[in-house]
């Protein structure tokens, strides 16, 4: 619920590899870019660590990629309308 003010304003994105992205800074003061760069840092923890238990859980714990791959198609599909996906190392609003 925290990253939704900042995905709906354009101030992040969904990456291609699935994992949040800042991409600008607009309207923004010292104080909520710092608390936006630490949700962004905390959810892609959050989200490489997903991969990596699922990968494992699975019995192939080389393959987290691959589990990342999967996670970021379904990411992207379940963007809301207006967020900002990234696409041919650009950016589109959904």
């Amino acid at each position: 619920d925290q990253l939704q003010p900042f995905l709906e304003a354009g101030n992040l994105g969904i990456a291609a590899d699935g994992l949040l992205a800042i991409r600008n800074n607009d309207g923004l003061d010292l104080k909520q870019r710092a608390e936006m760069k630490r949700l962004v840092d905390a959810e892609n923890k959050d989200r490489l660590r997903l991969y990596q238990e699922i990968a494992k859980a699975n019995g192939f714990p080389e393959k987290a990629a691959e589990v990342q791959a999967i996670f970021a198609e379904s990411w992207r599909d379940k963007a809301a309308p207006g967020w900002y996906l990234q696409e041919g190392g650009g950016w589109k609003r959904k």
